[in-house]
């Protein structure tokens, strides 16, 4: 962001900062004519021949996330609190904002927590299950189904779940660093800051070590018998090496015999929101007619719906290539935009 800063300078260009956004002007033709924005509190006109938007996501704003996500339950992200200014300006300019405006879910999210019990929540040993006790999915779908866990976590009561995991499978993954797959394989080291981690976030409430399943059950909110039958079911699944619900793999099979049992809550989550404003292949943002307004442009977080709802973890940073990538095609449809017309008015 400096270097390109230093770069706008050095060609001339006017960085306006602490100026918001707020109306695209457009001409009786449709045509994109200024941007009107505040800035110290006033009201300022830009008179422009196109404009490009690029205002980030919007994360910050609760009504558009409730509108557009496929959830509605407690929600965590890293996204800057974006408002979605650029959004709701292109639709007020009469452009499409796709009912898929979609985001990365890679939940269950856990980040107000300590880190190495974000990475272990996700870690394809453990067994997940709802706040009934019920298990609910392949734990390993992070790690082998293109990260679909966020999918099954938004059908569950509060959509949330809690990893359970015993001494045993604890020990050996701190003691032997196999990884087994899953988040955060390729360098373990994490491990060894589990147990203390443990004690931090017992102390929060968001995590529970007991030597008995109905402790627990107390502390996830279900019945003693459903979790006790729904972990008893999944230790047979772990000793004849096969899952007959989730056909999950028996590499990541490991049974919870071996007291103190820990469980760990997980939340949905989501890195960013991704898209909204319809665009062409030259970033030109659509009408409602599915033609191009004319001067209008958008990339990045608030362009296209290119992702679906999973972040495929072989694609990370996928929403900033994205963003590279089509702000230069914005800004190179826009240039040859100016430059015709102002061809045909000379």
């Amino acid at each position: 962001m400096e270097a390109l800063a230093k770069e706008c300078e050095e060609l001339g260009v006017k960085i306006l900062s602490n100026t918001a956004g707020k109306k695209l002007i457009t001409s009786k033709e449709g045509k994109i004519t200024g941007v009107l924005a505040v800035s110290d509190g006033k009201e300022i006109k830009i008179k422009t021949k196109a404009a490009i938007i690029a205002a980030g996501g919007f994360s910050g704003n609760k009504e558009m996330l409730d509108k557009y996500l496929p959830t509605r339950g407690f929600r965590l992200s890293l996204s800057l609190p974006h408002k979605g200014e650029g959004i709701l300006m292109a639709e007020e300019a009469g452009a499409i904002v796709d009912d898929c405006v979609t985001t990365f879910f890679i939940g269950p999210h856990h980040y107000p927590y300590t880190g190495s019990l974000n990475r272990l929540l996700r870690r394809p040993e453990m067994l997940h299950v709802n706040n009934r006790g019920e298990r609910f999915s392949d734990e390993s779908l992070f790690v082998e189904r293109l990260n679909l866990t966020g999918n099954p976590l938004v059908r569950q009561p509060g959509e949330i779940c809690y990893g359970l995991m015993d001494t045993a499978t604890l020990q050996n993954l701190i003691k032997t660093k196999e990884g087994h797959g899953g988040f955060g394989a390729g360098d373990l080291s994490w491990l060894d800051e589990v147990k203390d981690d443990f004690k931090i976030d017992i102390k929060k409430g968001v995590a529970k070590a007991a030597d008995t399943w109905e402790e627990i059950a107390k502390f996830i909110g279900a019945k003693p018998e459903v979790l006790k039958a729904t972990v008893e079911q999944y230790n047979t699944y772990c000793d004849n090496g096969y899952d007959y619900d989730m056909i999950k793999d028996n590499k990541y099979l490991f049974p919870l015999r071996k007291p103190p049992f820990y469980a760990v809550l997980g939340r949905n989550g989501f890195d960013a929101t991704f898209g909204g404003i319809k665009i062409n292949e030259r970033m030109e943002v659509i009408n409602k007619q599915f033609d191009p307004i004319p001067g209008l442009y958008a990339a990045g977080n608030n362009a296209g719906s290119a992702i679906n709802v999973n972040y495929h973890p072989m694609h990370a940073g996928t929403s900033m290539s994205f963003a590279v990538c089509s702000g230069y095609m914005a800004g190179k449809s826009a240039a040859n935009y100016v430059l015709k017309k102002n061809k045909q008015d000379d």
